[in-house]
C-alpha cells in the first residue's frame, strides 16, 4: 500500500497526491487510499478521526496491571485479618503503600474500562458492542468456570478416595485386636464377653455408618472411651491410667477417628511403669489432644513412623492444611503425643 498525503481544497474536497499516481479528487468527507493499480477503497473522515490511538489508556493500563501485581504481592506480608495467606514476617512499609493503592486501583480499573467502552460505543453499534464484549468476556468465563469446576471436582474425587482409603485401614487391625480381646475373655468371664460384644458392635457402627464428615467432639470422645474400656480389658494389672477429657468439649465439629492412632499406639507399646495417662481439653482457638505413656527401655525409635501414624499425619494434612500441629517426642522411657486441631463452633 502506498501512502497518500492529503490536502483539503476551498469546496471541501481532498485533493491527493503520489508520486505513482498523481492529483486526484475525491467527495468531501471522505478520503482515498490509493496503489499503483488503482485500487482504492475509502473510509470516511468520521472513522478516520475516531480510530485514531488513545496511547493515554495504555500507560494507563500498564500503571493499573503493575498497580495490581504490587498489591497483591505485598498482601502476605500486611498484618490485617483477611483471606490471603500471610508470611510469619510483616512489613509496615509495605502495608502503608498498600492503603495507598487501595484508593486507586478500583477506580482506575472502572476508569479505564469506561473510557474504553465510550470509544468502542462511538464505532460501533449497540449490538456490535454487546456481541464483541459476550464473545472476549462472556465466552472464557463461561469455559474458565466449567474448566475450574471440573478440575475442582477430579480433585475432590481424588482427594477422597484417599481419605476413604486411609480410614478404612483402620478396620482391619482394629477389628482384629477387638476379636482377639473378647475371644481370651470368653475364656474366663462370659458376661463381660458379651458387654464386650456389645461395646464392639457399638464401636464398628461408629466407624462403618456415621460418615459425616465432621461429628461434635462429644461423639468422637465417646466413641474413645469405648475404645479405651475394651483395650483396659486385655491390659494388665499393673496399668496405671487416667483419662481427663474437659467439660467445654461438646459441640466442636472435628473429623472422626484422628485421636484412635495415638490410643491404639500408646496401647500398643506400653511398658516400664504402666503409666498412661489421656486429656484433652479446649482454649479459644484449638482442640488438644495429650498422651503420655511409658515405655521400655530398649524400645528404639520405631514408634513415630508406623502404618497408624503415617495414615493419622496424611488425614491431618488432607482435612487439616495449616490447621494443626503433631508433636511426637521419645524419651528413654516415655512416649508423649500432643494434637492440636483449629475447631468450628
Amino acid at each position: 500500500m502506498v501512502k497518500v498525503r492529503y490536502k483539503k481544497l476551498a469546496n471541501g474536497k481532498y485533493r491527493t497526491y503520489n508520486k505513482s499516481v498523481g492529483h486526484q479528487n475525491v467527495t468531501s468527507g471522505q478520503k482515498k487510499f490509493c496503489n499503483p493499480i488503482q485500487n482504492c477503497s475509502f473510509i470516511s473522515k468520521k472513522n478516520m478521526e475516531t480510530t485514531q490511538r488513545q496511547t493515554y489508556l495504555d500507560w494507563l493500563r500498564i500503571l493499573s496491571i503493575l498497580g495490581v501485581l504490587i498489591f497483591h504481592s505485598a498482601m502476605p506480608y500486611v498484618a490485617e485479618d483477611g483471606w490471603h495467606i500471610k508470611n510469619a514476617l510483616t512489613s509496615n512499609l509495605l502495608m502503608e503503600s498498600n492503603l495507598f493503592l487501595h484508593l486507586f486501583r478500583m477506580p482506575l480499573l472502572f476508569f479505564i474500562s469506561g473510557t474504553v467502552s465510550y470509544y468502542m460505543m462511538q464505532r460501533r453499534s449497540t449490538l456490535s458492542f454487546i456481541g464483541l464484549r459476550f464473545r472476549r468476556l462472556l465466552i472464557p468465563l463461561i469455559a474458565g468456570m466449567f474448566i475450574k469446576i471440573l478440575l475442582e471436582k477430579v480433585t475432590n474425587d481424588h482427594l477422597e478416595t484417599e481419605l476413604k482409603f486411609l480410614k478404612a485401614q483402620y478396620h482391619p487391625h482394629f477389628m482384629f485386636n477387638a476379636l482377639n480381646t473378647i475371644y481370651f475373655q470368653m475364656d474366663e468371664d462370659i458376661q463381660g464377653a458379651k458387654e464386650s460384644i456389645e461395646t464392639f458392635s457399638e464401636l464398628l457402627r461408629y466407624q462403618l455408618y456415621d460418615q459425616q464428615l465432621q461429628v461434635p467432639i462429644i461423639q468422637e470422645i465417646g466413641y474413645l472411651q469405648s475404645f479405651i474400656a475394651l483395650r483396659k480389658i486385655r491390659s494388665t494389672d499393673k496399668l496405671i491410667l487416667k483419662v481427663d477429657f474437659d467439660p467445654q468439649l461438646d459441640n466442636q465439629l472435628v473429623y472422626p477417628l484422628l485421636f484412635l492412632p495415638l490410643i491404639e499406639n500408646a496401647f500398643k507399646f506400653i511398658g516400664g511403669n504402666y503409666q498412661l495417662s489421656i486429656n484433652a481439653a479446649i482454649d479459644a482457638e484449638y482442640i488438644i489432644f495429650n498422651i503420655e505413656n511409658a515405655i521400655p527401655a530398649n524400645l528404639g525409635a520405631t514408634r513415630t513412623n508406623g502404618i497408624g501414624l503415617e495414615n493419622m499425619k496424611r488425614r491431618l494434612n488432607l482435612l487439616y492444611p495449616d490447621k494443626h500441629v503433631l508433636n511426637l517426642i521419645q524419651n528413654r522411657d516415655q512416649f508423649k503425643a500432643t494434637l492440636k486441631l483449629k475447631y468450628v463452633q
